[in-house]
């Protein structure tokens, strides 16, 4: 159940404040912020709204509202405050369900943040040398005349009243104009600030980068406590937020702690003394604020809104300053990703998480927990390794340079890949017994790998680092995955055993009977057993609201006779050497093309994998070398004139190859698995990946693990598992099928052609048979056929729509490519 912090950053990440402020006339963006007209007062340009956080101001002193969205929307749509966080979950996409009570709780939260955000506004200019707030941001202010960073303004005068500063603000030009008349400003630039401007110096940062990094120092508690109290808040509110702790004087370089929506949850101080005086001395290197939850928050994360790749570091330094560098960076503050952490990076719209933990063994130790929690996410997860001897990417900046270190984050590991090697290298891989103690490790984790891809790379990694061969990981993998198994099915029937021996034993025969139940049922649904539930109105107006359409081929002709169609077989039916193979092909590549979030697979039966990848790449091309050896031109290219002699057609359709195969987009497999087996894959692979169509070529050469008497009664239970599985995962199954041969060119093809079952065409919902009379020709006369030839199409069964009718597609033999013919040629 997601509250309103999860919602704001969920808005936030998509920018949802344009659209909630969309029609305020006027609007402007500067820096941070967008200026517009005020809808309660009408002033123009003195409305901001943050980029970063849910918050809003009216600069006009006359006016001076301001919020968070939920105060937004009830003062201008005069909503209550449930019924304006329902609208905001509603936008957000989430479900939400909250008491009356929590708006109680929601204002206390908010409170508490504006405190804390007042005590680091006062922290940053007792180490800046004093400063504006404006829009909760901390300026510098600089000398009089001079421009404010980030603030649309420059200082007219600046007047002293009752000891305090204030600072009018001119509007200067059209394009830059004031955010406010005046603003109160704290006196600051004590000699308290001096060690840690020292340390920071020590450590290699500039005064700009004190400024990016929103540092600041200590103030003397009765000094914070007496310029919070002139700020509006009470003694207790001032007490509760453990601020004045007399701890904090050993922590005197303070930085603040959000929660994923931007709003302050808690300060930190760091200690400091050097790595061997906080040893010595058994302290910390930071104390943290009274009820902060450091697993609830993420250091940096409110300056990387929407940003697809992230660094996740330990060091909240580390990450404040790879942030004021530009490299979008957020931090642990601690060695462990919390399931929360993880989510708010999710929330974010991140898709890719770069771990660059700390080097030591505490690091990578955190390193390998970070990927377990990881693979239960949707995050694709990498490494970044520091070469020696720099045990943090804050340390290796500043010595190496940013662009050092964008290298090494190009060069980021898999997370499998880094995983595997991290495994094997504990164990001395040098003796039998250390390898077979680091396989088994490897193993248990290898199991638990749902991508083929993260598997694949997990494997290469074993063979890199065991100097075993591929078939060797396997065997034994194969081996450990089985004893694991059955392992796991006997600790389950074990542990089962004992809780209905212990309520026998104590007399609860009820407790034992509904423990036996209890057992019963966790077997058969670890064996896929259930009972089939009632499927009621509403289930199928939402299933109907799921149902997606089907895949357009990619060829327009044929597109308007039929569609590929979701959760059914597709039956792509031809005469030996008519193309069937060629059309799959061809139709893989244009599914690959419409549909880029999709993953697809082409299990062949007949071909080796490497063949059909060749032909696959010729399909994309188009090119042709040598008409009559065609393929084997292809070959000899690949293997030896890649880089002597470079073919752009050639190159940009392995580049594509590449792109697809690379990114796990496109999977070709040759392995020959039994029908039952290729069934449970198409089921695994389903819940996994967002999965467009599985193409199998072809259906006939499938087989059983137990082989029936009959080849029709065994091709009939292949197509029984092939539907099934269609229907129950609901992706299109499109399957090659050989028709059979006929006497004499004239005959029509026909669903009485399936060869040797003529059940196949009942499961199919659409059937595509095809005819290529010009190779007909040319095998009967003995002649060789044009180098492109006319394909016809015909729509032998659709379920739901009209058959009977045909097209013509363009058929180039030697490049193996299908396309649609030119103008002035359609349906037959």
């Amino acid at each position: 159940m997601a509250d309103i912090q999860e919602i704001y950053a969920r808005l936030l990440a998509s920018k949802y404040q344009d659209q909630l402020f969309s029609d305020l006339p006027g609007a402007k963006r500067q820096g941070k912020q967008t200026l517009a007209e005020c809808p309660f007062c009408g002033k123009a340009e003195k409305f901001s709204y943050s980029s970063q956080k849910p918050l809003w101001r009216c600069w006009n002193l006359a006016c001076d509202k301001r919020g968070d969205w939920l105060a937004y929307l009830q003062e201008r749509r005069k909503i209550e405050f449930m019924e304006a966080l329902q609208l905001l979950a509603k936008a957000a996409g989430v479900d939400i369900q909250l008491s009356q009570s929590y708006q109680q709780s929601h204002q206390a939260y908010i409170k508490r943040a504006e405190l804390l955000e007042a005590a680091h506004f006062l922290f940053i200019q007792e180490l800046t040398g004093g400063g504006l707030q404006v829009g909760g941001l901390a300026i510098p202010t600089g000398s009089q005349g001079e421009w404010l960073s980030d603030v649309p303004a420059k200082i007219e005068d600046i007047q002293e009243q009752d000891g305090l500063k204030y600072y009018r603000l001119a509007d200067p030009d059209p394009n830059v104009k004031a955010y406010t008349p005046e603003d109160r400003v704290i006196p600051a630039g004590s000699p308290e600030a001096a060690p840690v401007i020292e340390y920071l110096a020590q450590r290699g940062y500039t005064f700009q980068d004190w400024q990016g990094m929103e540092l600041g120092a200590y103030i003397a508690p009765a000094k914070l406590q007496q310029q919070l109290l002139q700020l509006g808040y009470d003694q207790q509110e001032i007490a509760e937020s453990g601020l004045l702790d007399s701890v904090w004087k050993a922590y005197p370089l303070m930085l603040l702690y959000r929660d994923p929506a931007g709003r302050a949850i808690g300060m930190a101080g760091r200690s400091l003394l050097s790595r061997s005086q906080l040893k010595a001395q058994n302290r910390p290197p930071y104390h943290y604020s009274a009820k902060l939850q450091k697993s609830a928050g993420l250091i940096g994360l409110e300056s990387v809104r929407g940003a697809e790749q992230l660094i996740l570091l330990e060091g909240v330094l580390d990450a404040l300053y790879l942030n004021s560098l530009g490299l979008k960076s957020v931090a642990l503050g601690g060695a462990d990703l919390s399931p929360e952490q993880l989510k708010a990076i999710q929330t974010n719209g991140t898709k890719e998480l770069l771990l660059a933990l700390d080097m030591d063994d505490a690091g990578q130790a955190a390193t390998e927990k970070a990927i377990q929690l990881l693979r239960q996410s949707k995050l694709r997860g990498y490494v970044v390794s520091l070469p020696r001897p720099y045990k943090d990417p804050d340390e290796f900046v500043r010595a190496e340079g940013k662009q050092a270190l964008e290298r090494l984050l190009k060069d980021a590991e898999a997370w499998p890949t880094w995983l595997a090697k991290r495994l094997i290298l504990k164990h001395d891989v040098k003796t039998e017994i250390g390898k077979d103690r680091a396989l088994e490790a490897a193993f248990s984790v290898y199991a638990d790998i749902e991508d083929g891809l993260d598997r694949k790379r997990f494997r290469e990694s074993l063979w890199t680092y065991t100097g075993l061969s591929d078939d060797e990981i396997e065997q034994r993998a194969s081996d450990f995955l089985q004893k694991a198994s059955q392992r796991a099915a006997q600790g389950f029937l074990e542990a089962s055993v004992k809780q209905i021996q212990a309520r026998i034993t104590e007399g609860d025969i009820l407790g034992a009977e509904i423990a036996l139940q209890e057992s019963l049922s966790g077997l058969r649904q670890k064996r896929g057993v259930v009972a089939p539930e009632p499927y009621l109105m509403e289930d199928l107006t939402q299933d109907m609201a799921l149902m997606a359409s089907g895949l357009s081929t990619g060829w327009s002709k044929l597109d308007e006779l039929a569609k590929i169609p979701q959760g059914a077989i597709t039956l792509i039916a031809g005469r030996p050497g008519q193309g069937k193979t060629t059309l799959q092909i061809n139709l893989l590549a244009q599914l690959l093309q419409k549909n880029p979030a999709k993953t697809f697979y082409f299990f062949s039966y007949e071909e080796a994998k490497a063949w059909l990848a060749v032909k696959l790449i010729m399909a994309l091309s188009g090119k042709v070398i040598t008409p009559a050896f065609n393929l084997e031109a292809y070959l000899d290219y690949i293997k030896n004139k890649r880089i002597s002699q470079p073919v752009k057609e050639i190159e940009r359709a392995i580049k594509q190859y590449e792109e697809w195969t690379g990114s796990g987009r496109l999977i070709i497999s040759d392995k020959r698995l039994p029908a039952e087996d290729l069934a449970a894959t198409i089921g695994y692979i389903s819940q996994r990946a967002a999965v467009g169509a599985v193409l199998i070529d072809y259906i006939q050469k499938i087989s059983l693990r137990r082989p029936e008497s009959q080849r029709y009664v065994e091709i009939k239970r292949v197509s029984d598992l092939l539907l099934e599985q269609a229907v129950n995962t609901g992706l299109p199954v499109i399957l090659g099928a050989q028709l059979g041969r006929v006497q004499g060119r004239s005959t029509p093809i026909s669903l009485d052609n399936l060869r040797e079952s003529g059940d196949l065409e009942q499961d199919a919902n659409l059937v595509l048979g095809l005819h290529n009379k010009a190779l007909e020709e040319a095998e009967e006369s003995g002649n060789a056929p044009g180098q492109e030839v006319d394909l016809k199409v015909t729509v032998l069964k659709q379920r739901g729509g009209v058959a009977g009718k045909s097209c013509y597609l363009s058929h180039n033999l030697p490049a193996y490519q299908i396309k649609d013919k030119k103008p002035g040629s359609g349906l037959a």
